[in-house]
């Protein structure tokens, strides 16, 4: 996740620099970097005071953004784009029809502060500034050790500054600077945009800009489909395991019902065929075989008759 870098051109212009990075996630997929940078080159020691003067110190905290390009997809002949679909798909896009996957694009955001001192000519500027602006560059492999690698990163900073400065002068004669009241100047902002940094920088990382900050990792596609395999398997055994549950107490269930309906049939039945015959064994009847209270009946009728037959 750490890397460190230094820019070869600022050593040619003899200011020592160094620089950190690290990366916010250790996924491959992880596009974001946070990052420091230091230059500092001041008060070199000499015997008399020199009419070239080249001192700079500054600290320069820095956000990035990773990308690579993919591959454009063939143009249809039926496609009929508007202006902005033209341009999502032609300017504002990372497809490229031949995409450089070994190279890692940036962008970032910087603010930085610091002290200058400079003496080209006759006048010279002494003074601090501190600025914002956007960085963008890309790396790409250089060199692949045992355990780490060298990349090479091309970049550039442009943005605005507000500074302060005194002007000041060289005597030769009596070997002194000297400043110039009426050519110095408080706060201000700088007019123009600053070209704060070009940079040819070498870094040093565990692992190559070649295999980070990937869009598609294979490997990592194959261990998370894998993953996703295993979940969906127990899953399967989990929801298997609950429809054999549900079918062995529906079958207990439909065995119990089965045996209420059994146990009902063989209850209910017998009592009742019980009772008619029950009740039609307990009828009396008589010597001629009919019932005896049929024959109270018809007694009771035939008895009436009489009685009005002797009255």
């Amino acid at each position: 996740m750490w890397s460190v870098r230094t820019n070869a051109l600022e050593w040619l212009l003899t200011i020592p620099n160094i620089g950190v990075e690290f990366d916010v996630s250790p996924s491959v997929y992880n596009r974001v970097t946070v990052g420091l940078n230091a230059r500092y080159n001041w008060n070199t020691s000499h015997n008399y005071t020199t009419p070239l003067v080249f001192n700079v110190f500054e600290l320069r905290p820095e956000v990035r953004y990773y990308w690579r390009q993919t591959q454009k997809r063939p143009k249809s002949e039926t496609d009929t784009l508007s202006f902005g679909q033209w341009f999502k798909r032609n300017i504002w896009t990372t497809a490229r029809k031949n995409p450089k996957e070994w190279r890692a694009y940036y962008i970032g955001a910087y603010v930085n502060g610091g002290t200058y001192s400079f003496k080209f000519g006759k006048e010279g500027r002494q003074g601090q500034m501190y600025g914002l602006g956007v960085s963008a560059g890309y790396a790409l492999p250089l060199y692949q050790y045992e355990k780490s690698v060298i990349d090479i990163e091309f970049g550039f900073a442009l943005g605005l500054a507000v500074t302060r400065y005194d002007a000041f002068g060289h005597n030769q004669n009596g070997d002194y600077y000297y400043k110039i009241d009426d050519r110095s100047r408080g706060f201000h902002m700088v007019p123009y945009p600053v070209i704060s940094e070009l940079k040819v920088a070498f870094v040093y990382r565990q692992k190559s800009v070649e295999d980070k900050y990937k869009k598609v990792d294979q490997e990592k596609i194959q261990e998370k489909m894998d993953k996703m395999d295993q979940r969906q398997m127990y899953r399967d055994s989990v929801e298997k395991a609950r429809i054999q549950k549900k079918l062995d107490k529906d079958r207990l269930a439909a065995e119990k019902e089965a045996q209420k309906d059994e146990m009902k049939e063989s209850g209910e039945k017998r009592p009742l065929f019980d009772f008619f015959s029950k009740k039609k064994a307990g009828k009396e009847q008589d010597e001629d075989g009919e019932d005896v209270p049929k024959r109270k009946f018809f007694d009771f009728f035939s008895k009436k008759k009489v009685m009005e037959e002797e009255r």
